[in-house]
């Protein structure tokens, strides 16, 4: 299993996977490790779209999350 993580922000910026997660346990289930991915978030930035990709047995799995941040649109 390996997973990796694509991000951008709404206003532009693009970040990109630092690492961090790696194998699977034993049992296969997950990976171990953390995701990390840089730059750190823009202060600006209002909310961030990430694409994590799972790729287990030769196939993509992908995923697709908006989440929000505490900035504030002015």
């Amino acid at each position: 299993m390996l997973l990796s993580l694509e991000a951008t922000d709404d206003i532009g910026n693009e970040y990109v996977d630092w690492g961090g997660a790696y194998g699977a346990t034993p049992d296969g289930t997950h990976t171990r490790g953390t995701i990390s991915a840089q730059p750190a978030l823009a202060p600006k930035a209002c909310e961030i779209h990430v694409r994590l990709t799972f790729l287990r047995n030769g196939k993509e799995h992908p995923c697709h999350l908006m989440l929000r941040t505490s900035a504030t649109t002015a």
